[in-house]
């Protein structure tokens, strides 16, 4: 055998045995918490968050964030189940979860406590995950909640949808097992499942990519933003282009939700996506502060990109009879309500649970009116 042969060889051995010394001590102790295996949604459950230094304008410092038992935020499950209760789970990615606003300070706890004015027997659990999108969303649907079958499921969707492509037959499935060769993606994903080498790899691609995105939670200076020109001429053309590549499968993923929520006897619940970009509100205040941020970033053409999806959920929500909320249109852009362009400082996500809050009181005393007269006699 040649050297080269011999060195190839080498190399190969070398970098198997590196592989299974690497995974044998991510087994062991793995210090990067990882909610997605294969396609295998992985709750922290029982878990406590101290996150101090945060450096973000508008939370606490430091920031606590506790998982119940279930996994998510909020009180634990009544001993008794959820029969005689009005039952609530919020879905949706970062900006639901609020992963960097203390316990109490997220938005669906301050919906909790508006609701608990109101409603005797209710009970809300907030399910957001950091960076999930429909596609999560619609795991997380057939994994746990469906189990659950809670009253009402409310989804606040949409910056995690700008930009995602049509679903192929692959995404539309969730791997279970197995390892698939029908395309490198589908056969990395599965691989994660079994490989905890594989699985964190591929997690620390996904956050590199939302980072990419601007996903990630970042403190943003408005008037440090370079200066950009509106209208941007490419803008019918970019929109276009979302019209016709992303909102069909965005509009599809939709209405897996709604047929797995109602099929399951759930209520679904559209919110719409409010953020600090774009214009909308009737504050001349908070309208100057817009023209800045629009004027230097360009904010009005994201808003644009935001609002087809944000109105693929209202004809989602008409043409298959789901309550939404509108909240992207009464959410007012102020820096005070944001920490960066879609993540709410304690203030915003305050007045996001007050939206909701004043719809969906209604909505509750107007539909379920026989179980809440039902609470009252028991």
């Amino acid at each position: 055998m040649s050297e080269l042969g011999k060195n190839i060889i080498s190399l190969i051995i070398g970098l198997f045995l590196a592989f299974v010394i690497v995974e044998g001590i991510l087994r062991l102790y793995n210090p990067i918490e990882q909610r997605i295996k294969g396609d295998k949604i992985v709750l922290p459950v029982n878990k406590k968050y101290i996150f101090r230094k945060v450096n973000i304008n508008g939370v606490d410092d430091p920031v606590v964030h506790t998982k119940n038992s279930l996994g998510f935020r909020g009180p634990e499950l009544p001993s008794g189940g959820l029969d005689d209760y009005i039952s609530i789970i919020t879905i949706g990615g970062s900006t639901t979860e609020c992963s960097l606003l203390s316990d109490g300070k997220d938005w669906p706890a301050v919906l909790y406590k508006n609701l608990h004015t109101d409603f005797e027997n209710i009970w809300l659990n907030n399910a957001g995950l950091d960076g999930h999108s429909t596609f999560g969303h619609i795991i997380l649907m057939e994994d746990y909640i469906v189990k659950l079958k809670p009253t009402l499921v409310l989804f606040l969707i949409g910056i995690n949808e700008v930009g995602i492509t049509n679903p192929t037959k692959h995404d539309e499935l969730v791997i279970r097992g197995g390892v698939r060769l029908s395309s490198f993606k589908d056969f990395v994903k599965s691989l994660s499942l079994y490989s905890e080498t594989v699985s964190l790899a591929l997690n620390l691609f996904r956050w590199a990519k939302a980072k990419v995105r601007g996903l990630t939670h970042h403190n943003v200076d408005l008037r440090a933003l370079p200066q950009v020109n509106y209208p941007d001429p490419g803008l019918d053309s970019l929109l276009e282009f979302h019209r016709s590549q992303y909102i069909p499968g965005f509009y599809k993923r939709l209405k897996m939700l709604i047929h797995l929520a109602k099929a399951n006897g759930i209520e679904p619940v559209f919110i719409t996506q409010p953020a600090l970009f774009g214009y909308g509100t009737d504050d001349r205040t908070q309208v100057d502060l817009g023209r800045i941020q629009i004027d230097r970033y360009s904010g009005n053409t994201k808003w644009k990109i935001l609002e087809l999806y944000n109105n693929s959920m209202i004809e989602a929500g008409k043409s298959f009879d789901v309550f939404v909320i509108d909240a992207a249109h009464e959410m007012k852009k102020s820096s005070r309500n944001f920490y960066d362009f879609v993540h709410f400082t304690n203030e915003g996500a305050r007045k996001l649970g007050n939206i909701v809050y004043r719809h969906l009181k209604k909505h509750l005393k107007e539909t379920y009116s026989k179980k809440l007269r039902q609470q009252k006699m028991d």
